[in-house]
């Protein structure tokens, strides 16, 4: 049910703007979809969660349901599937919008700790990725200081640390376009320096 429910809100044509009424009634279908064991489920309902924010009268109506929706998100950005985690990413991205300054900020240190901790390669790849698309509601000022704490990190003991923050390069170029442009003096180096590391995790 949950499948059909998912593809039915995917080709719906909405003709006005989403309200808070109007997600009541949609968000059960999401938040089952981001527990569905299915992965292209997970990711329809990552994809309606960012339209819908983009599609809403007042992005804030999203406040009440953050509680609901972000735990889900969080999981999802960790999917073992790349296409899951991306879309999951800009989805999270998209929240920023409706969300206030405290919750943002909370958001951003679970990410930046996410990135960091010995878990998988898919974890700490999809963390970074959501962390990019974060940024880039934020703006450039926002991401390059975020980018400048993450950075000393690239000399960290642990290796899984250090990858965490090469992640974070990979993904910041394509999420931000010509804005990083004016990050790469201080990015390339540690790039470089990935290139020689001890750990083949961090020079792939």
């Amino acid at each position: 049910k949950t499948k059909e429910a998912l593809e039915a809100l995917l080709t719906c044509e909405f003709m006005h703007s989403i309200d808070s009424p109007s997600m009541a009634l949609v968000m059960p279908v999401l938040v089952k979809g981001l527990k569905d064991r299915s992965a292209e489920s997970k990711r329809r309902a990552a994809l309606i969660i960012g339209n819908m924010i983009s599609m809403a009268a007042d992005a804030s109506d999203i406040q009440p349901y953050l509680n609901t929706i972000l735990p889900g998100l969080k999981a999802t950005i960790k999917d073992p599937i790349p296409d899951v985690r991306a879309t999951s990413s800009k989805a999270m991205g998209s929240l920023i919008a409706g969300m206030k300054q405290d919750k943002i900020e909370d958001l951003i240190e679970w990410l930046q700790n996410s990135m960091k901790e010995d878990s998988s390669t898919p974890e700490r790849s999809g963390s970074a990725q959501a962390l990019s698309e974060v940024l880039v509601a934020l703006g450039s000022q926002r991401a390059t200081a975020t980018l400048g704490h993450m950075l000393q990190y690239s000399s960290h003991p642990s290796p899984f640390v250090r990858e965490g923050v090469i992640w974070l390069l990979c993904f910041m170029p394509v999420a931000m376009g010509r804005s990083f442009s004016s990050m790469i003096a201080l990015s390339l180096p540690h790039i470089v320096a990935g290139l020689s590391d001890d750990s083949e995790s961090v020079r792939e």
